[in-house]
């Protein structure tokens, strides 16, 4: 009796004739339901049930009762109000001795509330699925050992690979033959070790499409049942690629551009610096031929004719060497340590002429002894080049208040700064802001290319640095600061990692 008033308390219980006319209810069901005992006792139990209840589920349970047997699963019934009432039940056949069926007793326990939960979940992975699979990004999930088990519409675009083909491990072969080591190298790390995985890799599908994506992943938890454990998120980058090429292509060809009017500028200049020492080797070799012609040679003057001749030609040839130099593309070049006095001495070779026939006075200022940064030599002899012939320019005009250039090197613990200065009129305050634009300039047409201070702007953030115009100097003073080691790129960082 006890026990029978201990279920009474915890469970809903009704008990059914063998047609299924409800014949008694306890209280707890009938609070549930929201009727009472005169509106319940004597009705079919298929009326206080949903109607979809009734069509899919309620016929095989009673036919299951019927035949003496248990049966077992979920009810949705519906209130009185309206609403729907989910319970987990057993319908239990009462039998008498001679195994003839006299009732059917319904055991039920209330689960309405777990069932929301679960519809909601259900929902919600509907939902997250439908969101994955509209992803403007590809979408690739893991389970514990890192193996494929889901990729979603985009994935399937960017590598040309299906499901079946992708699952376990498949997936690699889509990665290019040049990435596929490493990709899998950094994905068992991040499986494996929690290294984090964020790198660019390229998907090659079998047409020989090549498609570049950004990669990140991140674990999955507090999933239910942990089916997948790790997300990846793919990004396509291959436009961004082919824009980033382009770019570099049209940043070359203008190098390369201002590289040809800055040596146009210096081409009388330079053509001087190397014809006046062939005349004066063709002039000394008429003398030499002559005294030796004579037989009056004495050895010390043919010999100091000979190292004069010998000295004429090094000064040549350190002219070429700088030209050819500069006028070649440095913007592939390895960092190397390069030696800031070496760089300018090299560029005054090239513009020094042009300084001294325009009445210019260049005033350097001491290089220390030893002064190197990490750089591409090549670059930076191209940078000052650029600066130099702007400050030249700058004084040669008839406004100009002195005609002087000066150049300062100093340097401080972590990196060097030069300055470019003139006594020329100055930048106006009105282009101040546009005078690193590409193509501005305020030189007179056909005078310049306008691309001398960008692509200095650029070669110094090439090399970690900044350069600026001094606007509280009293002349025209550029300045470019360059790290002495240069920082690692956010590029290099990935690969690196």
């Amino acid at each position: 009796m006890e026990l029978v008033s201990a279920v009474d308390a915890v469970a809903l219980l009704l008990v059914l004739d063998p047609s299924g006319i409800v014949k008694s209810s306890n209280d707890k069901f009938l609070r549930l339901i929201g009727r009472t005992q005169n509106d319940t006792v004597g009705v079919s139990y298929q009326l206080l049930l949903s109607e979809e209840c009734v069509q899919t589920v309620y016929g095989t349970a009673l036919e299951t009762a019927l035949r003496g047997l248990t049966w077992a699963g979920e009810f949705e019934h519906k209130s009185r109000a309206g609403s729907s009432v989910w319970t987990s039940s057993h319908l239990v056949p009462s039998l008498d001795e001679a195994g003839n069926l006299q009732s059917i007793q319904v055991v039920g326990f209330e689960i309405t509330e777990r069932r929301a939960v679960e519809s909601a979940l259900a929902a919600s992975e509907s939902f997250q699925k439908a969101l994955m699979e509209v992803a403007p990004v590809g979408v690739f999930l893991a389970n514990a050992d890192g193996e494929c088990l889901y990729i979603n519409s985009k994935w399937n675009e960017l590598t040309g690979l299906r499901l079946r083909a992708a699952i376990g491990n498949g997936w690699l072969e889509a990665i290019h033959d040049g990435d596929r080591a490493r990709v899998a190298k950094a994905w068992a790390e991040f499986v494996q070790h929690q290294v984090p995985f964020s790198c660019e890799y390229r998907y090659e599908s079998e047409g020989g499409q090549i498609r570049w994506v950004l990669a990140v992943a991140t674990e999955i938890r507090n999933m239910p049942g942990r089916q997948f454990a790790y997300l990846r998120i793919e990004q396509d980058l291959t436009a961004h690629k082919e824009n980033q090429r382009v770019i570099d292509e049209q940043r070359a060809k203008m190098l390369a551009s201002s590289k040809l009017s800055a040596l146009g500028e210096m081409a009388g200049g330079i053509a001087h610096e190397i014809n006046n020492p062939l005349s004066i080797i063709l002039g000394k070799v008429d003398i030499l031929k002559d005294r030796l012609a004579e037989g009056g040679a004495e050895p010390v003057w043919v010999n100091g004719t000979i190292e004069s001749i010998q000295n004429t030609c090094i000064r040549i040839a350190k002219i070429v060497k700088a030209l050819r130099s500069v006028s070649r593309d440095g913007g592939a070049d390895l960092f190397e340590r390069g030696d800031l006095r070496t760089i300018f001495e090299e560029t005054l070779d090239l513009c020094s002429s042009r300084f001294n026939k325009g009445h210019v006075r260049l005033k350097r200022g001491a290089i220390p002894l030893g002064l190197a940064i990490e750089c591409r030599p090549v670059q930076i002899a191209q940078l000052l080049l650029n600066l130099l012939n702007n400050a030249h320019d700058a004084v040669s005009g008839p406004d100009c208040r002195e005609k002087w250039v000066g150049v300062d090197f100093v340097e401080h613990a972590d990196h060097i700064e030069i300055s470019v200065i003139d006594g020329g009129p100055g930048v106006r305050a009105e282009i101040r802001e546009k005078i690193f634009d590409p193509f501005f300039t305020t030189k007179p047409a056909g005078a310049g290319t306008g691309l001398g201070l960008s692509v200095s702007e650029s070669i110094v953030r090439s090399h970690g640095g900044k350069i600026y115009l001094d606007s509280a100097s009293e002349w025209t003073r550029f300045v470019v600061k360059l790290p002495k080691k240069r920082p690692v790129t956010r590029g290099e960082y990935r690969n690196a990692v």
